[in-house]
């Protein structure tokens, strides 16, 4: 059960926090399903312990958070609003990026680098009817949704995803996923939802 630093007026964390170690699993928490209009938020809390095992370059990012609907084949899931984070320079920092697929080629990046041992909040939507996902690195939180860090606006080679039922907590591999410590996971279908104010929100 971790101490975080959150940003002001967020309700404080509670409970025990998942630590990511390693790759190759992908847990998913099942939701109900979204359908074919709407907007689904998610926001959690993160920090990246260690990235030593991991490697450099865009090519080696690696998604750890996500949605995901059903894919045709009923045997695995198509994945959204992907929260990818890559090494840079020495491996005290990454960068933070976010894509309508689990696909290296389409991530839209924020423009600031982020350091190990740092706390982060983080938020995604994604609006179905107009196949766009969104990504708020800290942002104020006083109950006003403010402007997104990024958007994936300029992807249009990736399908819409409608039927959202599940969100993915993904360890890709030991060269893309560095070790995280991941907290507070909210679902919801507003911007008040994911971003609790106040000492009696749930």
């Amino acid at each position: 059960t971790p101490t975080w630093s959150l940003p002001t007026n967020l309700t404080a964390a509670t409970g025990q926090a998942l630590q990511l170690v390693g790759g190759s699993d992908d847990p998913v928490l099942y939701i109900p399903n979204q359908g074919s209009a709407g907007t689904i938020y998610s926001s959690f809390v993160f920090r990246v312990t260690d990235q030593t095992a991991t490697s450099t370059g865009t090519s080696n990012a690696g998604f750890f958070y996500s949605f995901g609907k059903v894919a045709s084949s009923n045997t695995a899931f198509n994945y959204v609003s992907a929260v990818y984070i890559n090494k840079t320079g020495t491996g005290t920092t990454f960068n933070l990026g976010i894509a309508e697929t689990n696909s290296t080629g389409v991530i839209t990046y924020s423009s600031a680098s982020y350091n190990v041992n740092t706390d982060y909040f983080v938020v995604i939507s994604y609006d179905i009817a107009n196949s766009t996902s969104y990504m708020w690195i800290n942002p104020v939180t006083n109950g006003t949704q403010p402007a997104e860090t990024v958007n994936t606006s300029t992807d249009t080679s990736t399908s819409q995803r409608t039927d959202i039922v599940v969100v993915r907590i993904s360890k890709e591999s030991n060269a893309k996923t560095p070790n995280i410590t991941l907290d507070e996971v909210r679902v919801g279908n507003t911007w008040a939802s994911v971003t609790p104010t106040g000492p009696l929100a749930t």
